[in-house]
């Protein structure tokens, strides 16, 4: 399959995942946004199409196979009988080789300046969101470890933050997480360690983001935007991708603290979204541009 079979066929389906959520974004679980990404990262980053006994393509190919030619002939009794004609046999010698000259006069390969512009596009994006990392990440470097008694006696409660790092860095303005392979948490120096409510909801929710692999996630909606930059349906998707995965995470500390938290979470969103910061499209910020989707998320969550 070339890009644009990919693209066409990825946005169909990024379409279709955008209007489900628009119609059941409060009543279907968070979880189902997160398969249903997943099933449109497959389509467009996977070259592949899938194996159809019967398709246009073949019976195209059956319609237009050659048929032998029919020839009739007089027999010895003067009936007609029908012979059929082979048909010719392929040449099979090998193709001239041309002489030298000819090969000094063959004209150079020119790229079309359709596939510069996008070569262009792609390398440019790439390049941004490689820049905007690695200038978090000399920000993230100094960090100190943050050594808390509320601090440990959470990560005793929290499984996913077992031999997880948490750092405090003065230039960040909102608890995040950062790396792929080894991830830290960074919390900032606003926040109150001897609030243990609190606390207790920032580390849930950046525990959710490590569970869940989100730092991948977004490496691959970063990957899939820069492919395929010029589809504006895959810019809707790393967007809308990107709030699906905070709103799983919200659902995990409602789940994980009761439906009775779900307004004190929701206060803690709104006070670090005052604070948030910039872009970092590969690490998982504690908020939201969106924050009002959020909060209803929220506040609509029912036991289950």
């Amino acid at each position: 399959m070339n890009l644009l079979e990919l693209t066409l066929q990825g946005g169909v389906l990024i379409g279709a995942i955008l209007l489900l959520r628009l119609l059941g974004r409060y009543r279907l679980p968070g979880w189902t946004f997160r398969i249903l990404w997943g099933v449109a990262l497959v389509r467009l980053l996977v070259p592949l199409a899938l194996p159809f006994p019967w398709n246009v393509y073949s019976g195209l190919e059956h319609l237009q196979a050659p048929e032998p030619a029919v020839q009739t002939a007089p027999d010895a009794g003067g009936a007609l009988t029908q012979a059929v004609t082979p048909s010719p046999m392929p040449d099979l010698q090998a193709p001239a080789v041309p002489s030298a000259p000819a090969l000094e006069a063959a004209a150079p390969v020119e790229i079309p300046w359709l596939t510069i512009l996008y070569l262009a596009g792609a390398a440019a994006l790439a390049l941004l969101f490689l820049a905007s990392y690695w200038r978090g990440v000399r920000v993230f470097r100094t960090a100190l470890p943050l050594t808390h008694p509320a601090v440990n006696q959470w990560r005793r409660k929290i499984p996913a933050l077992r031999g997880v790092p948490i750092r405090r860095c003065d230039r960040i303005r909102t608890p995040l997480t950062y790396g792929l392979v080894r991830p830290v948490i960074l919390l900032p120096k606003g926040v109150d360690c001897d609030d243990t409510q609190e606390l207790g909801y920032i580390l849930l929710h950046e525990g959710a983001h490590i569970r869940h692999r989100d730092a991948w996630w977004k490496l691959l909606f970063a990957a899939a935007l820069c492919v395929h930059w010029f589809n504006p349906l895959v810019w809707c998707m790393y967007v809308c991708a990107g709030r699906d995965l905070e709103r799983c995470c919200d659902e995990a500390v409602v789940r994980a603290c009761g439906l009775e938290a779900r307004s004190a979470y929701a206060l803690t969103l709104l006070k670090w979204e005052e604070r948030r910061s910039g872009l970092l499209p590969l690490c998982s910020p504690f908020s939201n541009k969106i924050m009002k989707e959020r909060v209803i998320s929220i506040m609509k969550l029912k036991k289950q």
